[in-house]
């Protein structure tokens, strides 16, 4: 990840562990996922136990690198917000 942004200079780490908080939105995000994957087992699908964890442990770990990605984004956005008038790149 970039250290701050090539267009406006504002820096991506506001302090030491400012990423931690991240951590949170992850587990919400995998939280989610196993209550969707869930209701949609117990309701639909209706496969065996194991069947399931395999396919929710599965997917937690290919998709991991991709909800690493988005919970840091979300965590930012929490505390930096996008003004387009800040820009000086086209």
């Amino acid at each position: 990840m970039n250290v701050s942004c090539a267009c406006c200079g504002i820096t991506y780490e506001k302090e030491p562990g400012f990423y931690q908080g991240a951590m949170y939105v992850s587990y919400a995000l995998m939280v989610g996922w196993f209550v969707i994957t869930w209701a949609a087992d117990s309701f639909v699908f209706k496969s065996e136990t194991w069947q399931y964890l395999t396919f929710v442990i599965s997917t937690i770990i290919v998709f991991m690198p991709l909800t690493f990605r988005i919970s840091r984004l979300l965590w930012l956005n929490f505390f930096i917000k996008y003004d387009k008038n800040k820009t000086n790149c086209k």
